[in-house]
Parts: structure tokens; sequence; C-alpha cells
């Protein structure tokens, strides 16, 4: 027996009956229990299949006890062959509209916390490659981030089949499709995401597949506030893709203004600075630099009235 002290809510297993293989309906129902953002139906399932949640702050668990936990928390949905962990990720994402989404959130993260006590692995990976800590940024969970990021087992910058990080998740804010997820509060909580991510020390300028980084991402979608933060944590504006293309070229590509007149400005700046190193500029300071072909501009890798290199 092994002595397991923990201070929120523990796990046994009644290793003394023998118990049957996991059926494929009771992995979905353990998942869908997981999306729900419900500890309390996701530990009415977990107790369906023997494994019982105990509120005590201490419990003797066996070698036995463990091994099974883990092995049912680690289940496959039938439909897109997800773990609970990576379905706990998406709850949130159901009530992004409605004003219960923060409270969704917060159960959702007491979800993945117990999936993490009885053994959930972070780093396991959909049929994309996505992780639990993909999903997290991608369906807007804050919650669920800052669990996974306590665990010392989960790896930052993992990428996915695109060679996508979960930082370049929060700086889209959209999935593999180009779809864009959510709106208004999601968008900040990608934002407090992002920041987890990078005080945590995600890299922020790891390239995925095709060169892009997380401040590429950011360009393409007009993620301005993402677009400071990654500036301000060191993104390297400079920085071009396996096309040739730099930051501001794509956004002045995709007609965003804003952000090619913010990423001109961080040239300028830079220019100007006798170090060469700059910061994005203070909100509102951005739009000048950008105007009648100024250098910051040219500097940035675009042409201020064709928008090419």
């Amino acid at each position: 027996m092994q002595q397991v002290q923990q201070s929120a809510m523990m796990v046994s297993h009644n290793s003394q009956q023998q118990q049957p293989q996991l059926a494929q309906w009771q992995a979905d129902r353990i998942c869908t229990a997981a999306a729900s953002g419900s500890p309390i139906a996701l530990t009415a399932a977990l107790t369906a299949v023997g494994v019982t949640v105990d509120v005590a702050t201490s419990v003797d668990r066996s070698v036995v006890d463990a091994a099974y936990a883990a092995n049912i928390v680690n289940c496959r949905d039938s439909v897109r062959c997800l773990t609970p962990l990576h379905c706990a990720a998406t709850a949130a994402a159901a009530a992004a509209a409605g004003p219960e989404s923060d409270q969704v959130d917060a159960g959702a993260g007491d979800c993945a916390a117990l999936l993490l006590v009885l053994g959930a692995n972070p780093n396991a990976r959909d049929g994309h490659g996505c992780t639990p800590l993909h999903y997290a940024a991608r369906y807007a969970s804050p919650k669920v981030c800052q669990c996974l990021l306590t665990c010392r087992s989960t790896r930052i910058d993992l990428r996915n089949a695109w060679g996508r990080t979960a930082l370049m998740f929060a700086a889209w804010g959209g999935d593999e499709s180009g779809a864009v997820s959510g709106a208004g509060g999601s968008e900040i909580k990608r934002l407090v995401i992002a920041r987890s991510l990078l005080r945590a020390g995600a890299n922020v300028d790891i390239r995925d597949s095709r060169g892009r980084t997380a401040l590429m991402w950011s360009a393409l979608n007009a993620k301005v506030a993402l677009l400071r933060l990654l500036l301000n944590s060191g993104a390297d504006w400079r920085r071009r893709n396996f096309d040739g293309l730099t930051a501001a070229q794509l956004a002045q590509r995709e007609g965003h203004v804003e952000v090619a007149q913010l990423l001109a400005a961080v040239a300028d700046n830079a220019l100007k600075s006798p170090s060469g190193v700059a910061s994005a500029p203070a909100e509102g300071q951005d739009g000048a630099a950008s105007k009648e072909g100024a250098p910051g501009t040219e500097a940035a890798g675009v042409n201020a009235s064709t928008g090419t290199s």
C-alpha cells in the first residue's frame, strides 16, 4: 500500500472485485461527463466503472488501484478519439455565449484536476496530434490551461500535425480549417491563456510546418492585444515564414491595417533604439509610423503603397 496525501479530492478504487474491461459506451459516458464541465457528473461516471472519488484528505491506494484508475481516465471516446482531459478543455466553449461560461470553465478546471490526480496523460494526442493544452487554447479554457500548466509532466511546446503549438492556437483563435471560434469573452480568455503559456516558458518564436510563428498567426487574424503581448514578450517581428513573408506582410496581405501599422511602429522604434530592440508602442501611438511611407513600414518588410516587400 502507498499512503498518498492530497489537499483536494482523492481517489480510491476497490480492487477486491475483479473489474470488467471498459466498454466503449462507458468510455463515451466518461468523456461526455468531462465535456460537461461538471465534476459531479464526472464523479458519477467514474464511480459507475469502479473508480470511487473520496473527499478525504488521505487514502490508501495500491499499485493495482492506481493503474486501474489511470487506465480508465485515459480512455477514448468513439467520435473523435479524445481523452476525458481533451473533452474537459472543450466544456467552456459550449457556454461561451452565455453568462455561465466562467462557472463552466471553473468546473472544467476541477474536472481536469481530478483526471490528472487519477493519472490522466497531459500530453495525450488526438488524431491531429493535438494535446489537451492545444484544446484549452483553442476552446478558450483558462482554468484547464492553468491546471495543465501546474502539472510537471505537461510539455508546453508540443506541436500538432501542422507543427502548431498551444501558443499558436491562442494567438490565432481558430482551428486547422481556418474557422475562428468564439468571440468577445473568448478573446479575453485566450489572452489570459497566452500570458499563462508565456509565463510558463512557452517558446514565443517556435515555427509551425510552414514557418509561421505565434506572432504571424496573431497578425493573420488581427489579434492586436495578443500581438502586443507577444511583441512585449520578445517575439521577433523580423522573422519570415517559409514563403519569405514577415508578420507585417501577412497582415498587409489580409488587409489588417491596424496590425500592419503596429508592426511598422515597432520596426521604426527598433531603428531609433540604440540597442536595436523595441517593444510594442503604447496603444494609440502606433499609427504614425505607417503613414506616407515612413521608414518603419519598410523596415518591417512592407511597402506602404503596395503591401509588398
